[in-house]
């Protein structure tokens, strides 16, 4: 497996929030016989100290099963220096009726063997009270 991911923001864009970015991941098999590239776009992004959980729809994918492309995935980032984890869910259930909810995801289960993701926890500004 690898990773990818480029995401700014807070909270689902759907709910006034400002998430936004891009996701990459491959997911293929030991003997590389199978498996398969995706691609999208972050929809949700929440961070905690050193944990971020993302959502995205797919975009761009080479599965055969072309029903992936507009499915959401989610992604957990663990950032503990170069001792990182990772965790991901969406084969919760057969993929063409898959529903992933925005901003959820597994828990960082996988261990990350190179590379070194970044989360920093940045809280948006609260609104002023009165529109000024």
């Amino acid at each position: 497996m690898a990773f990818s991911f480029d995401a700014h923001g807070f909270a689902p864009v759907g709910a006034g929030g400002t998430s936004r970015g891009s996701f990459r991941f491959s997911h293929h098999s030991h003997d590389g016989t199978r498996g398969a590239t995706f691609a999208g776009r972050i929809d949700c992004l929440l961070t905690g100290g050193p944990v971020a959980t993302a959502s995205g729809i797919v975009t761009r994918s080479d599965h055969p099963d072309r029903r992936i492309v507009g499915k959401r995935v989610g992604f957990t980032v663990y950032d503990d220096g170069r001792h990182d984890r990772v965790g991901y869910s969406w084969a919760v259930d057969e993929m063409p009726r898959m529903k992933v909810p925005a901003c959820l995801s597994a828990a960082p289960y996988e261990t990350v063997k190179s590379g070194d993701f970044r989360v920093r926890h940045v809280m948006p500004p609260l609104p002023v009270e009165g529109g000024e």
